[in-house]
């Protein structure tokens, strides 16, 4: 999917129709990525799949009240 230049969030709907805005600005801040395996297969829905975004706690001092509702 392309993002185009004067976007501000990415909309993201989760298989169970949670929704959440992600800020464009997150991805230009920190390595947030978008995972679709674990160990090196597909991830199964069981896992949080089939694709799950992930932001790195452990390298930046992010706030959880703000950044693990994005965890999508």
């Amino acid at each position: 999917a392309q993002v185009s230049e004067s976007a501000a969030t990415l909309h993201t709907i989760a298989l169970n129709d949670y929704a959440v805005d992600i800020p464009v600005e997150d991805t230009e801040m920190y390595p947030v990525l978008l995972a679709t395996k674990i160990d090196g297969e597909r991830m199964p829905v069981e896992r949080f799949g089939p694709t799950r975004i992930i932001y790195p706690y452990h390298a930046y001092d992010l706030d959880i009240t703000i950044y693990n509702p994005r965890w999508i």
